[in-house]
């Protein structure tokens, strides 16, 4: 009888997840173009693997649970798992101890999700393209930052730009968002008002690990910049992108 050695089989393995990779891509070429056209191929296979690793870390490992979860991250943002904007009845689904209960527990997962999108988009995701548009239009005021009340303040424009959203999820986990976004700003060394500020506005709009995630590995660029050494500058010229981003993806959208 023929018998596969070890290292045959390493090798099998390695070509069923490239495989598997390849085709993950290509799903999620289709599904989010935008996606693609900025990350180009090694940008997509990047996020395609470190999304297949993060679904690993929390239990889920069969082919189907796994593009499930890069469905989900390419939705949500990489970090989509530790962002306090996650619905509660998701979050209670993240980890999967169990690999006999993979499969239940990505359905249940797929359907909180579900709920949750058909909550916030609405018709034809119209509530969450009015929301971009009106973010878009809240980043063109001028009007001074402060420290002091920017909490309070960045609530209420989160509440205009997307109710829906702030009244799916409630309070609690916005505001818990946007003291952890402020919280990294400052961390960072970023003490302008207005450059605190863009952190919780990119934590709404694309998640709450944006500094990090590889589906906008230009933020992470600009937050890094070694020609900039100035945290502030960083923060404004974050902004400046974010903006550029937006109306991007507006103009994509046909808005405005």
């Amino acid at each position: 009888m023929l018998k596969i050695s070890e290292a045959q089989r390493e090798v099998l393995q390695a070509a069923a997840l490239t495989r598997y990779e390849t085709d993950m891509v290509a799903h999620l070429t289709k599904r989010s173009p935008n996606h693609a056209t900025v990350l180009g191929p090694d940008g997509m296979i990047e996020a395609v693997r470190f999304g297949i690793g993060s679904a690993a870390e929390h239990g889920y490992t069969l082919r189907g649970p796994v593009r499930l979860w890069l469905e989900l991250m390419f939705l949500f943002g990489g970090y989509f798992d530790e962002d306090p904007l996650l619905p509660a009845g998701a979050k209670q689904l993240i980890e999967c101890d169990n690999p006999d209960r993979q499969m239940l527990a990505a359905k249940q997962l797929h359907a909180e999700a579900s709920d949750f999108l058909a909550r916030i988009s609405g018709p034809g995701n119209t509530y969450n393209h009015q929301a971009l548009a009106r973010i878009e239009r809240l980043a063109a005021d001028d009007t001074p930052f402060h420290r002091e009340g920017l909490e309070d303040r960045l609530f209420d424009a989160f509440s205009r730009a997307h109710p829906q959203k702030i009244e799916t999820l409630g309070q609690e986990p916005h505001r818990r968002m946007i003291t952890q976004a402020i919280d990294q700003a400052e961390e960072m060394g970023v003490t302008a008002p207005r450059g605190i500020a863009i952190f919780p506005v990119m934590a709404f709009i694309v998640g709450s690990g944006f500094a990090k995630d590889p589906l906008y590995p230009w933020i992470s660029r600009t937050l890094d910049d070694p020609k900039r050494p100035d945290p502030n500058e960083r923060a404004a010229r974050l902004e400046q992108r974010a903006r550029t981003y937006l109306r991007h993806v507006l103009v994509n959208l046909g808005i405005g």
